[in-house]
């Protein structure tokens, strides 16, 4: 609705602009037809070229910058979709470490989709400038407007076949940059593994191979592409020369004015022009069309504003079962947890301790069974409401590449006094001492991975939320510090606390209430 908004918006101003231009081309016409000073027509004649230039130029330019500004809110729809599909439906895929796909919806096919925005805008300007050009070959040569339809059927019978064409390679161009991207990304992430094994030779010929597959393939299809698009420029050229030796023809037998004919050539020409741009674009068109329909676009979040849990008394796990790639992990597991307890998820490595407290915050799909909180199945409805109750702390704590602030609070705005407290607390005084606008991920990243997982345990202070769970947070701290964490998270009050630990130490292990052996 928004993206036919903003084209109607256009289309007005468009119908405006070129009313105008033509408008002021038909006057001058009629004058000169009304004249019989010679000298007044010769002036008039040599002065309308460069009139009629600023006058366009002057239209083109206002037009650019709207279409400019239109393209932009319709580019920002369309990547405000694919971010409430990637909320909506991703927590698996991004688990599975699917952000290629991601990656390549959001740079390279967003290229595409701009080019199929941008032919919307240029279909208007195509159509308008031709039922304004008809019009007027009409109304100055019938004959001249019937060669213009004439020549309109020959270049429709060549788009057919060369439009088909141009979709081919335009889409295989598409699918070759996506390609690359994923193969790309995969090699990169590798290259420590091939360092640490002295098998970088290997890693920059494969990476070679890469750039030389995806350029050699890229030249191949754009010379494709080019090649597709020539019968369209050759038709241009020859309605164009045939526009030349008839309006001359009708000039010589008297049948049009001299005045007609300085005015019919860019007429003429102008007709063809954009007639043959709606056949191009239209074959453009199409070509985008299996990129436009990749996602089943939505928008808005599946998510609802709520607030059915306002206190979680009990969280209860029925006959859960887990797999991974058919592969079984969790296999009919029924445990409950309950308000102000503490439990300690026990087992082998592997086990799916991680998995289970992953599958309580929804990163991870149920295969069998149910979780509800407060006698409440949790379902796509209700689950973010029930996320906003839970505080997760992975034992790899990702810092975002931004300010200390916003890496705890999770949000632009925070209370830094309350900062400092839960950062001392936890026994970070140097990034306490931080300016709160420093940047401490991403490329600035000088954080240990001890601090890390503290920031991690800052988070979830700060947010203070009922449940809690903590994966393995204190595997990179030494004895004293483990202590100090392990004693600040058992310690807390009217809390659900799920934690995996390894290593608890003998003094906290009283605390626990409860051991899930999984």
């Amino acid at each position: 609705m928004k993206k036919f908004k903003i084209l109607v918006f256009f289309t007005a101003l468009l119908i405006i602009f070129q009313s105008t231009v033509y408008l002021f081309l038909s006057f001058i016409i009629s004058f000169l037809g009304k004249t019989n000073s010679d000298l007044i027509k010769t002036v008039l004649i040599l002065a309308i070229y460069p009139i009629l230039w600023i006058v366009w130029l002057s239209s083109k330019i206002l037009q650019d910058y709207l279409k400019n500004k239109c393209l932009k809110l319709m580019m920002l729809n369309y990547k405000s979709k694919i971010t409430t599909y990637i909320v909506n439906h991703s927590f698996q895929d991004f688990e599975d470490m699917k952000f290629n796909e991601y990656k390549s919806n959001f740079m390279n096919d967003a290229k595409m989709i701009r080019i199929r925005y941008s032919i919307y805008f240029v279909l208007i300007e195509n159509t308008i400038t031709i039922l304004v050009a008809a019009g007027m070959l009409i109304y100055i040569s019938p004959i001249l407007f019937g060669a213009s339809f004439g020549f309109s059927i020959i270049t429709l019978l060549i788009s057919i076949y060369a439009g088909t064409m141009l979709m081919r390679w335009v889409e295989k161009i598409s699918l070759n940059n996506a390609s690359y991207v994923h193969k790309l990304n995969n090699l990169l992430k590798g290259f420590q593994l091939m360092f640490s094994n002295s098998k970088i030779k290997i890693f920059q010929k494969k990476l070679d191979n890469f750039n030389d597959e995806f350029e050699t393939n890229h030249a191949k299809f754009i010379c494709k592409q080019f090649k597709w698009s020539i019968p369209f420029g050759l038709n241009n050229r020859l309605s164009w020369c045939i526009c030349l030796i008839l309006n001359a023809y009708l000039l010589y037998s008297k049948q049009i004015t001299a005045a007609e004919f300085i005015a019919v050539i860019p007429i003429f020409t102008n007709f063809n022009n954009e007639l043959i741009g709606v056949f191009e674009s239209t074959a453009n068109l199409f070509s985008t069309n299996s990129i436009n329909r990749k996602f089943n676009l939505e928008n808005e979040l599946n998510i609802s504003s709520g607030n059915q849990f306002k206190k979680v008394e009990e969280v209860s796990l029925q006959g859960i079962s887990i797999s991974y790639n058919e592969k079984p992990i969790i296999n009919n597991l029924s445990c409950d947890f309950k308000a102000n307890q503490k439990y300690l998820l026990s087992g082998k490595s592997g086990a799916g301790k991680t998995t289970l407290i992953k599958t309580i915050v929804g990163f991870k799909n149920i295969n069998q069974g149910v979780i509800s909180v407060n006698n409440q199945i949790i379902d796509n409805k209700n689950l973010y409401d029930f996320k906003n109750h839970i505080s997760y702390v992975e034992q790899n704590t990702y810092l975002f590449d931004d300010t200390v602030g916003f890496n705890i609070a999770l949000s632009d705005h925070y209370d830094i006094d309350r900062i400092n407290a839960i950062l001392k607390l936890i026994q970070l005084d140097s990034i306490a001492n931080f300016d709160h606008s420093t940047i401490i991920g991403g490329d600035s990243d000088k954080i240990s991975g001890g601090q890390k997982q503290r920031i991690g345990l800052a988070r979830a202070l700060y947010l203070n939320r009922q449940i809690w769970l903590i994966d393995e947070t204190t595997s990179n701290l030494d004895k004293e510090n483990k202590y100090i964490i392990e004693n600040i998270i058992l310690n807390q009050k009217d809390k659900i606390v799920v934690m995996i630990s390894h290593n608890l130490s003998k003094e906290n292990q009283s605390k626990i209430n409860q051991i899930i052996t999984i």
